[in-house]
């Protein structure tokens, strides 16, 4: 009799040793690039002011929309002077003014007849480089985008990096939780003007040395562009290393959403995107879940205020001075004649040797700033579940078995 209610038991009692497994993130940090949660489009003005007909502008506006449909451009009139951002080609009458989402960039702008302008809605967000990440994307682990210089030595030294990356994250393919066909692909950009747009939205102005930014997902850059010395294949294996993790390794989510670059992303390419992944990253659920696992994380230090962002758990670490420390003692006078009384700890003398700025951003042993994470509370709760609904059967049975003794 006891060997029949075993047999009930053992199915659930599996169920519980296999729970943690159930509530695992099913999305690792390349999937969530494919999702677009807060969209950060950018915007194409135009100013009827400098333009100098109602009519003239409605056209441009009409043409353009229409050229930019499925791209993550959007096509505005510019009325006031207020939104010609500072840093517009020294001009304070544009006729047409291209804005990025990232802040730090300044605007493209023009001020002569549109017609003169070196670019077309089409080139806005296409090129020969965002049609090959297109292609490719679906296929590969991530696009590294090598900005070549004039420098040919230079090249080749940042080329050695990229490769050797390359041949690291391949072999670090084989351990990430989620598999992809084929490793990072290095997709070159000659010194020429021919990815202007594509080079603007990622902030490379000089062409002196080679730069190397990583794509994934709709286009998104993830970590920083590196440059000259720090192309390294240590510095770009650690930016490489993130894509493949699991969404729940307690990363800085900002990572995950970084900024995409001017991109034609319509109905056809999200067809082919939801048959390629495991699950359609336009479907709400999906992205509500998604939604959830980033508003988990906390938003790591940008380089404009003066530090370098760790992508995990939003540590941050930031140079300060004497002025800024704020020095609290019950001995105010001794205190203030002596600073290095005070808890803040300030490193005065370098080390020996200064480490990269990507470097820096990855901390050895990071702390955890929040370690009881949304995770963690649901798969105790399901674990106290299954706990209690073994014990009701077990008593039940218990009982049963006792009432059929003879």
């Amino acid at each position: 009799m006891f060997q029949k209610y075993i047999r009930l038991i053992f199915p659930i009692v599996l169920l519980a040793a296999a729970s943690p497994s159930a509530w695992a993130c099913r999305y690792s940090v390349r999937d969530v690039g494919f999702v677009e949660i807060h969209p950060a489009p950018y915007r194409l003005r135009f100013f009827e002011e400098a333009i100098g007909s109602a009519t003239r502008l409605q056209e441009l506006l009409a043409v353009s929309r229409l050229a930019l449909e499925g791209t993550n451009v959007v096509v505005e009139k510019g009325t006031e002077r207020a939104e010609r951002t500072e840093g517009t080609s020294g001009t304070d009458s544009p006729t047409v003014l291209l804005e990025s989402p990232d802040p730090e960039i300044a605007p493209l702008a023009h001020s002569g007849p549109v017609d003169s302008w070196r670019f077309s809605p089409d080139t806005l967000a296409s090129s020969k480089v965002r049609e090959r990440y297109l292609e490719r994307m679906l296929d590969i682990y991530a696009a590294i985008l090598f900005v070549e210089s004039v420098d040919a030595r230079a090249n080749e030294d940042a080329m050695a990096g990229i490769d050797s990356a390359i041949a690291q994250t391949k072999e670090y393919m084989t351990k990430i939780p989620k598999p992809v066909n084929a490793p990072p692909e290095a997709i070159a950009i000659p010194s020429d003007d021919s990815e202007e747009v594509l080079l603007w939205s990622l902030g490379v102005t000089d062409r002196t040395i080679p730069h190397v930014a990583v794509l994934f997902g709709r286009g998104r850059r993830i970590g920083e562009v590196l440059s000259g010395s720090d192309i390294t294949a240590e510095n770009l294996f650690e930016i490489l290393s993130v894509v493949g993790l699991d969404c729940e390794c307690g990363l800085d989510r900002s990572w995950m959403q970084g900024t995409c670059a001017p991109l034609r992303w319509d109905e056809e390419t999200q067809e082919r995107v939801a048959k390629a992944l495991d699950f359609d990253p336009e479907n709400p659920v999906a992205k509500m879940e998604i939604s959830q696992i980033l508003s988990q994380g906390g938003l790591g230090t940008r380089r404009s205020e003066g530090g370098d962002s760790d992508p995990f758990l939003g540590y941050s670490e930031r140079s300060l001075t004497f002025e800024e420390l704020d020095f609290e003692t019950e001995d105010v006078e001794t205190d203030r004649d002596s600073p290095s009384s005070a808890s803040a700890t300030v490193s005065i003398e370098p080390p020996e040797k200064e480490p990269s700025a990507l470097a820096r951003s990855f901390p050895a042993a990071p702390i955890p700033s929040n370690p009881e994470s949304g995770s963690y509370f649901l798969g105790l709760g399901i674990l106290i579940s299954l706990g209690l609904s073994i014990f009701a059967v077990g008593f039940y049975i218990l009982l049963r078995a006792r009432r059929l003794e003879p």
